[in-house]
């Protein structure tokens, strides 16, 4: 026999009917569900169980760098900082209950993080390792001190590994943020080329960032203002073809180093 808040479900009852499902109210709604069990000998036994109904979300971040026109979500990468935060929503009384009240428990890869566990502690943050490609297990369990709000939530968090992009610059419409460059830019001799590079994903600030161009295998030198932007101006007698290449350093993290290359192409 099934009960729900006292009231017998008869048509959840019977003979084999070992579950019991049901539709939830909204949040912060009480249930107290209980079963008898007995067998053709009347031996018989119950259990019960009272909960609330909860919400709880997990928000996730991480030190890497985007530009700000990225509308994207900054990836974690190896050995970076991954920051979750759980919100919780526990409704009792009709009143919203205070989250530095609640417990919670960490968990890392079914690993109970106790130096992260603890009234309150909203937030967990971990340093990714360096190998790329990680998926991180990462759960929650967040209750109030009688135990009748309780939730919990998994998320799994992979590691990716930086990238570089070259966008065109337009004198009248910038930076083209949409057309990032491939394999080939195709233009015609006379024309001015301008190209901005961007990292993402780097755990370096963009200030603290190597850049280094290289056209036609000739690395480019001096101190340029804007590292990350270079000008190309051609002529009759400018190749039809030539290689350009870009890389990124990071003085304080080699493994994150990267670069990306190109061909221009001419025509008359």
């Amino acid at each position: 026999e099934w009960y729900l808040n006292g009231r017998l479900m008869r048509e959840a009852s019977g003979q084999g009917k070992n579950e019991f499902t049901f539709k939830t109210g909204a949040i912060g709604t009480k249930y107290d569900v209980r079963t008898i069990v007995s067998d053709q000998s009347l031996a018989s036994g119950q259990a019960s169980l009272v909960f609330r109904i909860s919400d709880l979300s997990l928000l996730w971040s991480t030190n890497t760098y985007v530009p700000k026109w990225y509308k994207g979500k900054a990836l974690p990468i190896p050995e970076s900082k991954i920051k979750i935060s759980a919100l919780p929503t526990f409704i009792s009384g009709g009143i919203r209950q205070d989250p530095k009240n609640f417990i919670y428990r960490w968990f890392l890869d079914d690993e109970l993080i106790t130096g992260s566990s603890g009234i309150g502690r909203q937030t967990f943050e971990f340093d990714a390792n360096f190998i790329p490609d990680t998926v991180y297990t990462v759960k929650v369990l967040v209750e109030d001190d009688e135990k009748l709000n309780r939730n919990e939530k998994t998320i799994f968090i992979r590691t990716f590994m930086p990238s570089l992009l070259v966008y065109p610059i337009k004198p009248l419409e910038g930076i083209l943020i949409q057309s990032a460059v491939r394999d080939l830019v195709v233009g015609t001799y006379g024309d001015i080329f301008d190209f901005v590079t961007e990292p993402f994903f780097t755990t370096a600030d963009k200030k603290n960032i190597k850049f280094n161009w290289e056209i036609g295998n000739k690395k480019l030198s001096g101190a340029p203002k804007e590292p990350n932007i270079l000008t190309i101006t051609t002529d009759a007698d400018s190749p039809n073809e030539t290689s350009i290449t870009v890389s990124v350093e990071n003085p304080s993290k080699p493994l994150e180093n990267t670069l990306k290359s190109f061909i221009l192409n001419l025509f008359r």
